[in-house]
């Protein structure tokens, strides 16, 4: 038996060394191989040779699946191929075992080296404890069929559809178009064999650019004519490609003799198709006049259309990541967008600046009024027409943008003096002085205007977000004086704020005088109506002011810390009351329950600690916990999301990115999050089903989340419109009033118990 011989010669490797001498090709030599690990009493082994980014099985033994593919960059192989060092773990003690077979206990994987390169890996698995001299007896088979591989001529090279398959998996991971670019003209070389490759990108217009090049032809395709990349394309935008036949005789097509003068003896060009037009060209190119043939012209092709598909994603993102910076309604910039570049005008104003800079924060006064008087469409329509003069009025070195509601925001870094700011403060009311015509009914409105003041010898460095809620806070001071005016940010605005913090005394109070109360949101399957889960909502019964929603006090607990109190009460009571449904009724047993998270409590280090404490208190399964994070509070700080979610992960629970699409997260970095859940966010919601380009992202949305395994829900559904239109674009998941309002546990008791269906 193997287990009691210690010197691995003796283990019949011998036999093995005859074998492979005699063995006439690859195949044969694999065989020989594994059998003989068999007959060594190594019940499961397999052989893998590198071919590209992957591991390629060649063969295995005492399976009845073939593992194939195992990535060169993870796992017990990829380690083993990459550091070029024998291992031989037990799985049960390793994070980088990767497998597809139940119990398996031990492992012995050992490089193969031809020429003391490693070229592969061979791999013993076992369900039992392997013998003691496993390790050097795969050694030794190891070395005994790399000297054979090297003899029969190496490794295969990689096939056709190896390579294309390699090339699309790294296109589709790619976010940015440049990167994007820059990679498919090495890929088209690769493929083609062939000295030089280009993109070209034809615009709008179809005027020919290069977008990308490579190789000596490929640098000297930036002189060519615009008129020649327009003539080339109308030969191969309705779908045809043209390559070179090898010979001068017979007529050119057009445009070839400008390719020629770059060094172009021989050429592919291929067009790339995305959402449906011509949107570039790939070109190959070589110095040699050969004819590539219609095998490389079809390859080329094939990975033309993987760069379309790839190209029509990024599209879609990046209309998406525009919507993330501007305001959909009045097309200005919105919140995200000013404080960007409110700081980076900071920043060249620290060191360069000579004039006042100052921000200026609007709000209009009586907007309310009109929205509930006239309804939202005529608000809406009144919002764009003060954008539209707003911006008619604009300096060239002034920002304007919608912060939201009916807030709007000015800045610039080039005021002559304090009293220059406070009569361009003073002009903005008057831009409002024309009444308006909404529907047939004049309409006056005013605006107060708030303006803070950087101060560049302060004792702390001003900031887009301090200077902003500086001119909130004179924006409010201009109001208390009697609307339609101007108030700048002054000390004793700023004690008048401090006091105002006292509020956060009430606050403290709520949970111990049991003020906090939690509502609850049914979140329904589209096409049947039912209710798959909840998501619980703090409400505030302040004893002043009434029922306050979160808008009204959760961004003073976020600032005050206060969120961690609140937090952890929210989770114990939506757990308890989740166990509470289990006990009442069958149909809640499969009920999910969303609840949120701030980015306050995400770095509270007993985070962790508290949500074990609550599921274990309430009994319920974690898996039917799922811990909401807005988008936008996850891409603050991408670096160490990854390893937060991870830990959360371990405890079991699910996790949704909530808001999805307001704070622009790369199809790569949400792949990297270990996430179950998006959900849409409600403005890609509300022009459902009209606004073609809001249909075009939830489309891109809901085929991102299928293509990565997520549940998908859509919030804010308020219209049997808008459901339908989900519904159509293959959302199945969603929530909003139209199904049911957020209501009490008693209420929301009722309705699971009812059985009722939500259409």
């Amino acid at each position: 038996m193997l287990a009691s011989v210690a010197d691995p010669s003796s283990h019949g490797t011998t036999s093995l060394r005859a074998a492979l001498a005699g063995a006439p090709d690859l195949a044969t030599a694999v065989d020989f191989t594994l059998d003989h690990l068999l007959a060594l009493d190594l019940p499961m082994p397999s052989l893998y040779l590198a071919r590209g980014d992957r591991l390629r099985c060649l063969g295995q033994r005492g399976y009845w699946q073939v593992q194939d593919g195992l990535p060169i960059s993870a796992g017990v192989a990829g380690n083993t191929y990459r550091s070029g060092q024998s291992v031989r773990v037990r799985t049960a003690d390793t994070p980088d075992f990767i497998g597809a077979v139940p119990g398996i206990c031990e492992e012995v994987c050992v490089p193969i080296r031809m020429a003391k390169a490693v070229v592969g890996i061979l791999n013993v698995e076992s369900l039992t404890v392997l013998p003691a001299a496993a390790l050097p007896v795969v050694e030794e088979c190891a070395r005994l069929f790399g000297e054979r591989l090297a003899e029969l001529g190496g490794p295969p090279e990689e096939s056709a559809a190896d390579q294309l398959g390699r090339h699309a998996v790294r296109m589709a991971a790619m976010s940015q178009i440049e990167e994007l670019s820059s990679y498919v003209v090495n890929a088209a070389r690769d493929i083609t064999r062939m000295s030089s490759g280009a993109m070209i990108d034809l615009g709008a217009a179809g005027a020919g650019e290069v977008k990308a090049a490579v190789g000596a032809i490929g640098a000297r395709l930036h002189d060519v004519p615009a008129s020649d990349w327009s003539a080339i394309a109308s030969q191969v935008r309705h779908g045809t490609s043209c390559y070179t036949a090898g010979s001068d005789e017979g007529a050119a097509f057009v445009g070839y003799q400008a390719l020629r003068s770059a060094g172009a003896q021989a050429l592919i060009i291929v067009p790339v198709f995305a959402a449906g037009e011509c949107r570039s060209m790939l070109i190959c190119a070589d110095d040699e006049a050969t004819a590539p043939g219609t095998v490389l012209v079809g390859r080329l092709e094939l990975l033309a259309a993987q760069l379309g598909s790839c190209l029509q994603t990024l599209g879609a993102l990046e209309v998406l990541r525009g919507r993330t910076m501007q305001d959909p309604l009045t097309e200005l910039g919105n919140r995200t967008w000013f404080v960007k570049k409110v700081e980076e005008r900071l920043a060249a104003w620290s060191t360069e600046g000579k004039g006042q800079f100052a921000v200026l924060f609007c709000d209009l006064d009586g907007f309310k009024d009109v929205n509930d008087s006239l309804g939202h469409a005529a608000g809406d329509r009144l919002l764009v027409t003060v954008a539209n003069r707003m911006h008619e009025s604009l300096h060239t070195h002034e920002l304007l943008a919608r912060l939201g509601g009916d807030e709007f925001a000015l800045c610039s870094d080039q005021f002559a003096s304090v009293a220059d700011v406070v009569r361009r403060a003073a002009d903005l009311p008057t831009l409002l002085a024309p009444h308006l015509d909404l529907d047939g009914v004049e309409v006056g409105i005013t605006a107060s205007v708030g303006i803070a003041i950087a101060d560049s010898a302060g004792p702390v460095p001003p900031d887009a977000a301090t200077l902003l809620r500086e001119a909130d806070t004179a924006m409010y001071e201009a109001k208390r004086r009697g609307r339609s005016g101007v108030a700048l940010y002054t000390d004793k605005l700023r004690r008048e704020a401090a006091e105002r913090l006292s509020t956060v005394t009430c606050l403290r109070d709520a949970v111990a005088d049991n003020q906090l109360v939690l509502v609850y949101q049914p979140i329904v399957a589209l096409l049947s109506g039912e209710i798959i889960g909840v998501e619980a909502l703090l409400r505030w019964n302040h004893p002043e002011r009434g029922l306050l929603g979160p808008d009204d006090f959760l961004s003073i607990a976020e600032d005050t810390g206060l969120i961690l109190q609140l937090g952890s009460w929210a989770l114990q009571q939506a757990c308890l009351q989740l166990a509470s449904w289990d006990r009442s009724s069958d149909s809640a047993s499969l009920l999910d329950l969303g609840v949120n998270l701030s980015g306050r409590q995400l770095s509270d280090p007993l985070l962790t600690t508290m949500i074990e404490s609550a599921v274990a208190a309430s009994g319920v399964d974690p898996a039917r916990l799922i811990l909401e994070i807005s988008e936008s509070t996850l891409m603050q700080d991408v670096t160490s999301a990854p390893a937060l979610l991870d830990a959360l992960k371990h405890l079991g629970v699910g996790i949704a990115i909530d808001d999805f699409g307001t704070g622009f997260s790369s199809l790569a970095q949400l792949k990297r999050l270990p996430v179950s859940t998006v959900k849409i966010d409600r403005s890609f919601v509300e022009g459902l089903p009209h606004d073609p380009e809001l249909r075009a992202i939830v489309a891109a949305i809901t085929a991102m989340a299928k293509a990565l395994g997520l549940d998908l829900i859509a919030e804010g559904v308020e219209t049997v419109e808008q459901r339908d239109s989900l519904a159509e674009l293959g959302c199945i998941h969603a929530q909003g009033h139209l199904f049911a309002q957020p209501q009490p546990a008693e209420a929301m008791t009722q309705l699971i118990a009812s059985g009722h269906l939500l259409r």
